[in-house]
C-alpha cells in the first residue's frame, strides 16, 4: 500500500513539473533551466588605479616631457576621455596625454596606445552592471583574452548595446576578461571582468 501511494505521489509531482516546463524546440525545459537561461551574467568595468600616475600630478610641463606625456587645459567645447574615472574631462579641466601599456603580458599581443588621464583624478571607476556614460556613448572594440592573454576573440559594437556581447564573450570558460577601446582611435578604454 506505501509503494502504490508513493508511486501516486511521485506520478502527482511529475505531471506538475511538466505543466509549469516550457517547450523549446523537441526538449521540455523546467522552471529553473529557464531561469539559468534568461539570467544576465554580472560583469565589472573599471577605470584605471590612479596609483599608477600620481606621481605626474602637479608636475611642470618640462617634467611631463621627460615621461613622455603632456597636459592639456580642455577649452569649452573640448572632449576627452579619462581612463581612471571613465568620464568625460570638461572644459576647464586638466588631462594629461601619455603612452599606457595596457596589455603588459609578454605575449604577441602585448600593446600600448595613448591615453588621457584627468589630472588629480583619485577615485577609480568601479561599476558592477553599469556601462559607464562615457563608454555607453561610444562605438566600442571589445576584445576578449584568454587565461594566457591570447586573443580568443573581437567585436565592435555600439556602447549602449555592451551587456550581451560582454555576455556572450563570458560564456566561453576560455575568456579570462575583456579589454574595451574606442573603436575609431583604437585607444584602450577600460578593463571588464566576471564580478
Amino acid at each position: 500500500m506505501e509503494r502504490i501511494a508513493q508511486r501516486h505521489i511521485r506520478a502527482i509531482r511529475l505531471r506538475s513539473i511538466r505543466s509549469e516546463s516550457s517547450e523549446v524546440g523537441p526538449f521540455r525545459i523546467g522552471p529553473s533551466a529557464i531561469d539559468k537561461r534568461t539570467t544576465q551574467m554580472s560583469f565589472r568595468i573599471t577605470g584605471l588605479d590612479s596609483d599608477q600616475f600620481s606621481h605626474l600630478y602637479g608636475m611642470t610641463d618640462e617634467e611631463l616631457a621627460k615621461h613622455g606625456a603632456r597636459r592639456k587645459v580642455l577649452a569649452e567645447g573640448s572632449v576627452v576621455p579619462d581612463r581612471i574615472e571613465l568620464r568625460e574631462v570638461r572644459a576647464g579641466e586638466t588631462a594629461i596625454l601619455l603612452n599606457y601599456l595596457h596589455q603588459p603580458a609578454d605575449t604577441a599581443y602585448r600593446a600600448s596606445h595613448a591615453i588621457f588621464i584627468r589630472e588629480g583624478a583619485v577615485q577609480s571607476c568601479n561599476e558592477v552592471d553599469v556601462i559607464p556614460d562615457l563608454l555607453k556613448t561610444r562605438l566600442i572594440s571589445l576584445r576578449a583574452f584568454s587565461h594566457e592573454h591570447e586573443l580568443a576573440a573581437a567585436d565592435v559594437v555600439d556602447g549602449d548595446q555592451l551587456p550581451p556581447l560582454i555576455e556572450k564573450f563570458f560564456n566561453d570558460p576560455a575568456v579570462a576578461y575583456l579589454h574595451a577601446h574606442y573603436a575609431r582611435p583604437g585607444c584602450y578604454a577600460a578593463k571588464i571582468e566576471r564580478a
